[in-house]
């Protein structure tokens, strides 16, 4: 059954002659603007928000892994004989060598800002950032996982070194690995750095 245009016009009619049907369409009407506008002001707030909580992300990534490639530089990087120059003359002393190695500590947690806020680098929208970020702290964790392995090993090989027995080229093998971990490190370091400042 259709209503011709001259029904509707009486329909409209009889709504305004009561008006508690009028007061609740006009009071339907106003909710459905308030729910909107209430939604819309709560979507841009979120918005906001996240953008400083992204900005506060980056900034916290930024400096965390700026202290760790400082902390690996100023450590290991130091015993290695790298973060400046060429390593290739480095000479090796051994007696000092196993004299630093166990001062190495690579039981801390050096990766807090990154584990407890791993899951906000997909919300990223530049892969080459999220990439980036990730490679670092992969890297990084790889050249603790070295450097633990590389104290075990120098530990062994000290007792055999202070019997008499040659171990320059077990050695030599440990550092090459710690110095490819660390140049990797590096590496992911400026990459990361290069994204971060993009």
């Amino acid at each position: 059954m259709e209503i011709s245009r001259k029904g509707r016009f009486e329909m409209c009619g009889e709504i305004l002659k009561r008006p508690e049907l009028l007061g609740a369409i006009v009071g339907g009407v106003f909710v459905i603007i308030g729910w909107f506008l209430t939604t819309l002001t709560a979507w841009i707030f979120r918005k906001g928000d996240q953008r400083r909580e992204g900005t506060a992300f980056l900034s916290a990534i930024s400096a965390e892994s700026e202290l760790l490639k400082k902390r690996y530089d100023d450590s290991l990087g130091k015993a290695l004989g790298l973060g400046k120059g060429d390593p290739s003359g480095v000479q090796l002393d051994l007696d000092s060598l196993f004299y630093v190695a166990p001062e190495w500590s690579a039981d801390e947690e050096y990766f807090s800002v990154y584990n407890a806020s791993a899951l906000r680098v997909g919300y990223l929208r530049d892969r080459s950032l999220q990439h980036a970020i990730i490679s670092f702290y992969c890297d990084a964790k790889g050249l603790v996982d070295t450097t633990r392995m590389a104290i075990r090993a120098f530990r062994t090989l000290e007792a055999a070194h202070r019997s008499g027995d040659n171990v320059y080229d077990k050695v030599g093998l440990i550092l090459a690995n710690l110095r490819a971990d660390y140049q990797k490190m590096t590496t992911s370091y400026e990459k990361l750095k290069a994204s971060l400042e993009h």
